[in-house]
């Protein structure tokens, strides 16, 4: 019941009661993915998408709540391929909650079959795998020059709480090294913390420098940074932004409402650090802001043509998932009627867009 409950609460939104910025930023659409009318079944979004990424041709990937297939989209959202299909062999997948493209290369990490699936971008041809050991609970991957680096809730043995950040070594198959604890990285309620973030675990990018940016589901306002030394990845800053609520979560009654969540975080290749968070009091908003190179708060704005869920729930919420070479950001967001689209567009933002 407390699983459920925690999850309905993850997805409330914010107000702009206090807006730090003069102006709001618009999101402008310029398609909506799987939305034909004469393309086959397979090209359907048939539920909420959980992961989207975007290769160097523009193709755009979706994984959704069911984690059994892939969908592969070309730049203009036409609907090309199906990678993979359900099962336990070669080429299949049961549950990937994560992916990652590296040049012709699309690595799917797969916690059912608990391995790292390989496919060609073009074609969608099953490459190669390799075996995961002791990841679980998996939200995001990035590849660095040592493996990977996973995002998850893990429980180290040797010192009793969990870590959300962990390098993966591919050569030895096994975690290297776990780092960014609970207990640096929330400041939530003991009752609630492990759980709230087993469920959204929250977002992270790599800076063009190498740098590891963490954003907690729960954002309160700190993007947190770690960077290589030797063998270890170690804390090294805090980009402080804008909170536009009084409180980020409150706890009444034994029920947990998280007022203020992040979704979505991009380092882009200038430098410059974009963030994306609920917040919510009086009505839901989409907050994004902007950060300098140099970790600088440079201003928060509303996102505008949002379309928020009437219900929402952990597997359908508004988030911004990923940017393509042609500078399109990709929104979950509510349909008219009420279901799940993805939609490509860009944000129309002065700051943003000036160089």
């Amino acid at each position: 019941m407390r699983h459920f409950l925690i999850a309905a609460c993850l997805s409330v939104v914010a107000s702009s009661s206090d807006a730090a910025s003069a102006q709001n930023v618009e999101f402008i659409p310029s398609l909506i993915v799987g939305a034909s009318e004469h393309a086959p079944v397979e090209a359907m979004l048939a539920a909420s998408p959980v992961f989207v990424l975007t290769d160097q041709e523009a193709r755009i990937f979706v994984g959704d709540v069911n984690g059994t297939k892939i969908r592969v989209y070309g730049p203009d959202g036409g609907f090309l391929y199906v990678i993979a299909t359900n099962g336990a062999g070669p080429g299949e997948i049961k549950r990937v909650s994560t992916g990652y493209v590296s040049g012709a290369e699309l690595w799917l990490a797969d916690e059912s079959n608990a391995r790292l699936s390989i496919f060609d971008v073009k074609s969608g041809r099953y490459i190669d795998s390799h075996k995961l050991s002791g990841v679980r609970l998996l939200k995001r991957v990035l590849q660095v020059p040592n493996g990977f680096l996973f995002l998850s809730k893990r429980l180290n043995p040797d010192t009793g709480n969990y870590f959300m950040l962990h390098e993966f070594d591919l050569v030895l198959g096994a975690v290297t090294d776990s780092f960014g604890s609970f207990d640096d990285l929330w400041s939530i309620n003991d009752v609630f913390r492990d759980e709230a973030g087993g469920i959204v675990p929250g977002n992270v990018c790599l800076t063009p420098s190498g740098e590891l940016l963490y954003a907690p589901s729960l954002y309160s306002g700190v993007i947190f940074g770690f960077e290589r030394h030797e063998t270890n990845w170690k804390a090294t800053r805090e980009l402080n932004g804008h909170l536009q609520v009084d409180d980020p979560y409150s706890i009444n009654d034994g029920n947990l409402e998280i007022r203020s969540e992040s979704r979505g975080l991009f380092c882009l290749d200038d430098g410059r650090v974009l963030h994306f968070s609920m917040q919510w009091d009086k009505q839901k908003q989409l907050i994004a802001e902007l950060f300098s190179s140099e970790g600088q708060w440079l201003e928060s704005a509303s996102v505008g043509g949002i379309v928020f869920p009437q219900r929402e729930f952990w597997d359908f919420n508004v988030n911004v998932s990923a940017i393509d070479t042609h500078g399109r950001f990709f929104i979950t967001d509510a349909s008219e009627s009420g279901y799940p689209r993805l939609r490509a567009g860009k944000l129309r933002w002065a700051l943003l867009n000036a160089r």
